[in-house]
């Protein structure tokens, strides 16, 4: 729960925020505190800042805990406490340690004004605390700074913030807040841009410019000026093969450069990540998959995205096409059917991309009955031919000849190169509807 920063210098340990108040001289009581007394009194020659509700400081060897925000007056600070004094404090005696100066919280997230949000902070779930703009230490609201805080008029509980072009969004478990910059004396404007749409866990969202998609405990969100459920073909496999005991390793990260959101989560059958959707927001599909995924960052600062493994390996991805040591890399379509899938139709010519002959396969897959397994052509011995001739796609057009009520594609890798699939089309003639 504590906020931590890392100096961006290798070799340097990251380590918690410097404490806020600064003074010359040593920090001392001022005036003696009678033993039973809720606050003390603290001194230095000079005396600027804030200590916060939560921070802790020892005097005589008693840990005291402030109960309340303090802030210097006339270089005095007076500081609730607990627990209450124990014995009198002479006048003078020194604060020998203190706690470092941020506020515990749940998350925190970098706005795109420049200031640091801590969610969750101080204990209380739908605080959202910031400090000075471009500061870390500051996190006491003064007359001369910019910091504060906000609690959300929610009963969702902060989970995650990520920042878009112009504003910070900011996810509870069962709504979704808007943070936008107004400047003193309020600074940030908190407004609900969506309810019952929490994500699935503290790290099942991204953003792509001014849009964030996320993925809740059912259904797929975006928000882009406001917030709506996505539309999702492939919903009911995926939210149907998630181990909702181990939702909380699901994660999201953008690849910008293909306007696509990542998905990744444990399946059904397993305890870590090994499954992945993927929306592809410029194109408007979906794409489901395995790989097993535990973290990643999109390239900017890398010249690839970067994915770690659950082995502890870190891979550069969008980077060549050698696969050794995986499995065949294959691309398959959902079903395709005529009307509502309500006639049953008549395969017999496939028209293909001519830059992919020879360098994938096709696979077919056909049903009567969606209730039903799907076939694969090569099952049945008076369609082998069919299989022969496009096996590699070494002609287009293919003369097929095949009847079902629904078919898939699968087009499979058959050499290891940069290949890709264009524009296929099926030659199909509508039968009767049964």
């Amino acid at each position: 729960g504590h906020l931590y920063v890392w100096a961006a210098a290798t070799g340097t340990a990251a380590a918690r925020p410097a404490w806020s108040p600064t003074f010359t001289g040593s920090l001392v009581t001022s005036g003696s505190t009678s033993a039973g007394a809720n606050q003390i009194l603290l001194t230095a020659t000079t005396l600027t800042g804030t200590i916060l509700h939560g921070q802790t400081f020892t005097i005589a060897g008693t840990l005291y805990t402030c109960s309340g925000d303090a802030t210097a007056v006339a270089n005095v600070l007076t500081v609730p406490t607990t627990p209450p004094v124990p014995a009198i404090i002479g006048t003078g005696t020194s604060v020998t340690t203190w706690d470092q100066q941020a506020p515990d919280g749940r998350a925190v997230v970098a706005t795109p004004e420049g200031y640091a949000m801590v969610l969750g902070a101080q204990g209380i779930a739908r605080r959202a605390m910031w400090a000075d703009r471009r500061s870390i230490s500051q996190w006491g609201p003064l007359t001369i700074n910019e910091a504060g805080s906000y609690d959300l008029p929610t009963t969702g509980r902060l989970l995650a913030g990520r920042r878009t072009r112009n504003q910070t969004l900011l996810w509870t478990d069962v709504d979704v807040w808007a943070a936008s910059w107004v400047g003193l004396p309020a600074v940030y404007r908190f407004d609900q841009v969506g309810d019952r749409c929490g994500p699935i866990s503290p790290n099942s969202m991204c953003t792509l410019g001014t849009e964030a998609i996320w993925m809740g405990a059912n259904a797929f969100y975006a928000y882009d000026g406001y917030t709506r459920e996505l539309h999702c073909e492939v919903a009911d496999f995926v939210f149907n093969n998630i181990n909702r005991k181990q939702q909380a390793k699901c994660w999201a990260m953008p690849i910008p450069q293909y306007g696509e959101s990542w998905f990744f989560y444990p399946s059904a059958l397993s305890n870590e990540v090994d499954s992945y959707v993927v929306f592809n927001a410029w194109e408007n599909h979906w794409t489901i998959g395995t790989l097993a995924r535990t973290a990643g960052f999109p390239n900017g600062s890398m010249q690839y995205p970067l994915m770690a493994s659950a082995a502890g390996l870190m891979y550069e991805h969008e980077f060549g096409n050698l696969r050794t040591g995986e499995a065949t890399a294959f691309v398959e379509s959902g079903p395709i059917e005529l009307g509502v899938g309500d006639q049953i139709m008549s395969i017999t010519q496939i028209l293909t991309d001519e830059k992919t002959l020879g360098d994938i396969s096709l696979g077919l897959y056909y049903s009567m009955d969606p209730a039903l397994p799907y076939s694969a052509v090569g099952t049945n011995p008076q369609l082998n031919e069919l299989l022969k001739s496009i096996a590699l796609f070494t002609r287009t057009p293919t003369n097929v000849r095949l009847t079902a009520r629904q078919v898939r594609l699968r087009f499979t890798e058959a050499r290891p190169t940069a290949w890709r699939v264009g524009d296929v089309r099926l030659g199909v003639v509508a039968g009767g509807r049964r």
